[in-house]
């Protein structure tokens, strides 16, 4: 009986934490948004490995495989792009 109650006990202290991340993560996008000039996203001044990764696959995806990228080269397409793009 007591393994029931502690595990009752740990899923409402997990869920109530994910509740509570759920909540904050909502109002920093609210925050986001506000401090966001219209037509403007965030986004990082460094590529994600996961931006990386995107943008590699874009590349091969358009070209139909006839070129490939490395991740440096799609480090500089990235950052080329930051560096053309409007500041608000």
């Amino acid at each position: 009986m007591t393994d029931i109650l502690h595990i009752t006990d740990r899923e409402r202290t997990q869920a109530a934490v994910i509740l509570a991340l759920e909540s904050a993560r909502d109002e920093m996008a609210k925050r986001i948004e506000a401090l966001t000039a219209p037509g403007y996203v965030l986004v990082p001044t460094e590529a994600t490995e996961a931006l990386l990764g995107r943008l590699m696959d874009a590349v091969w995806r358009t070209t139909h495989g006839d070129a490939d990228i490395t991740k440096e080269e799609a480090r500089g397409i990235y950052r080329a792009m930051i560096a053309a793009g409007d500041k608000p």
